[in-house]
This record gives C-alpha cells, sequence and structure tokens, in this order.
C-alpha cells in the first residue's frame, strides 16, 4: 500500500494508467492459472468445479483493463476502498482482542483502526475527484500501510514478550503433553 500511495502522488496521472495496466497483466495471469489448473486436475475431481468460467472471466477482464485501462480508474479508489475497510475492520477486531489480553496499547490500535476506516468510507462515497482524489487516494494509502506495519511490529513484539512486564497475559508452554496413549518403543 505504501509504495502503491507513494507512486500516486508522485507520478500523477500516469500512475493511473500503469497502475491499471498492470492490474490487467495480473487478473489475466491468475486467469491463464484458472484455466491451465482446469486442464490439469484429475478426472476425479468434483463436476462442480468453476475453474474454467472463473478463469475465462478473469481472462476477458484482464484483456478488457489492458485495452482501456482508463476504465478501471473511476472504480478503483472505491474497490481498494472495500480492501482497506476489511483490513481496518480486522486491525479493530485485533485491538479488542488485544484489550481482552491486557496488552497496554490496544487502545492506539483502535484509533488507528477507526481512522483508517475513515478513510476507507470517504474513498467508497467519492467525495473527493480529479487530482485530490489521486492525493487523497496516495495518502490513504500510505496511511494505512504504515498502520499495518506498526500493527504488526508491534504484535510480533508483544508476542515474542507475553507475559515479561505486565505486556499481557502469559501464554501457556508449549511444551505441554497434548497425547494420551503411549506408544512402545524398542531398544536398540
Amino acid at each position: 500500500y505504501i509504495l502503491l500511495g507513494f507512486i500516486l502522488l508522485l507520478a500523477g496521472e500516469a500512475a493511473q494508467h500503469w497502475i491499471c495496466l498492470i492490474l490487467g497483466i495480473v487478473i489475466v495471469a491468475l486467469g491463464l492459472l484458472r484455466v491451465a489448473y482446469f486442464f490439469v486436475r484429475s478426472a476425479g475431481d468434483h463436476f462442480s468445479r468453476t475453474d474454467l468460467p472463473i478463469g475465462v472471466v478473469l481472462l476477458a477482464a484482464g484483456v478488457y483493463l489492458i485495452a482501456k485501462p482508463e476504465a478501471l480508474w473511476g472504480w478503483l479508489p472505491v474497490l481498494l476502498g472495500f480492501a482497506i475497510l476489511f483490513d481496518s475492520v480486522v486491525k479493530l477486531q485485533q485491538s479488542l482482542e488485544m484489550k481482552h489480553n491486557r496488552f497496554r496499547l490496544w487502545w492506539a490500535f483502535s484509533i488507528a483502526a477507526v481512522a483508517t476506516i475513515v478513510l476507507a468510507v470517504l474513498l467508497i462515497i467519492g467525495i473527493f475527484s480529479g487530482v485530490t482524489l489521486q492525493y487523497y487516494f496516495g495518502a490513504a494509502l500510505i496511511a494505512d500501510g504504515i498502520v499495518n506495519l506498526v500493527a504488526q511490529g508491534f504484535l510480533l513484539y508483544t508476542r515474542a514478550h507475553a507475559g515479561h512486564q505486565g505486556g499481557g497475559k502469559k501464554q501457556p508452554a508449549q511444551t505441554e503433553v497434548y497425547a494420551t496413549e503411549l506408544v512402545p518403543v524398542e531398544d536398540d
């Protein structure tokens, strides 16, 4: 997100064209993979598989985007707005789980999650247009990317230090015995 945001902020209208073109190429590649999988899968696979139709639709959509990359630009902020919204709600859920586990800074992640939810909603409802939209879109992607990086770094830190310095509930040791039966071992 951060890289895409900076590209939008710095490259201007050329970035819009190239982002949509690259997305079209990626969609064509995904379509080709689905079609190829349809032909190489085993005959015993389910008859209700939808690899071929999904692959063909992805191929058609990708070719359309390659031919007319500007067609997606009007929808791209909305689509990525929904992606940011989903990601932000997941972050909000994680922050509430952090509260439940008594992590000290859970509230900071809740605030960041709510802020990125607001950014996403503003992208989805489309209150910006033209150059303002491009700058807002780029800034929203950068902000969400930074929140993701900080959140992941904090989660890794707190997992590594769980139970130390009151950072959260102490996790059970991973050396617990789960098996309930004994298996005889032959002596060499």
